[in-house]
């Protein structure tokens, strides 16, 4: 009966919602209106077992909308550390109210998870079913991998949470660091989060 029901769940999430291009990305390109882009990566310590997630949602022209880091203890692996990033970033996205998202992160086992409709068997799901269910409350999400240099902003979020060593959120800003760099990236022309 669970089954069924879940993939009944499955079925009724938005088309829109699994189908985007395979091919990594390696910079980041702002989304059109009225797409928002969220952005995450995270920084894992095997030896603190020990993880630090950072989200990056930016809009329009390249314009921070909002930041968040998280810190988590008890973190087996990096997967785990990535699955656990990407439900924070599903998370705030719904905090802050968003409706159309584009999710980027650079761990293609968790964003071709996501992706697929099958359902997920391995250690992360339980992360997996998690990011599914917080989606239902999206009208259109698309989930997109992209390669590190292109997850910049986001990465350097993770190392500075790591370095806070707790939770932070800012709300139509960032971090000084992760502003400067914002601003830095799209005056260049492109914003690589």
């Amino acid at each position: 009966m669970f089954v069924l029901g879940y993939v009944r769940e499955l079925d009724s999430l938005p088309r829109e919602c699994c189908l985007s291009e395979t091919v990594a990305l390696g910079i980041w390109k702002p989304p059109f209106e009225p797409w928002v882009q969220v952005n995450f990566d995270v920084g894992f310590y095997g030896h603190l077992h020990a993880a630090s997630a950072g989200v990056v949602v930016i809009y329009l022209e390249g314009l921070l909308l909002g930041s968040v880091c998280f810190w988590s203890e008890y973190v087996l692996d990096v997967v785990v550390a990535e699955a656990l990033a990407c439900v924070h970033a599903i998370r705030f996205a719904r905090d802050l109210g968003l409706r159309r998202v584009e999710f980027e992160g650079d761990s293609a086992v968790v964003i071709s998870k996501l992706k697929s409709g099958v359902i997920d068997r391995s250690n992360i799901s339980g992360y997996i079913w998690d990011a599914r269910q917080l989606l239902l409350g999206f009208k259109h999400f698309k989930f997109q991998h992209i390669k590190r240099g292109g997850n910049r902003v986001a990465h350097l979020l993770a190392r500075e949470g790591f370095l806070r060593n707790r939770d932070e959120c800012w709300v139509e800003e960032g971090s000084l660091s992760i502003r400067v760099e914002v601003d830095q990236e799209r005056k260049r022309g492109a914003v690589n989060c």
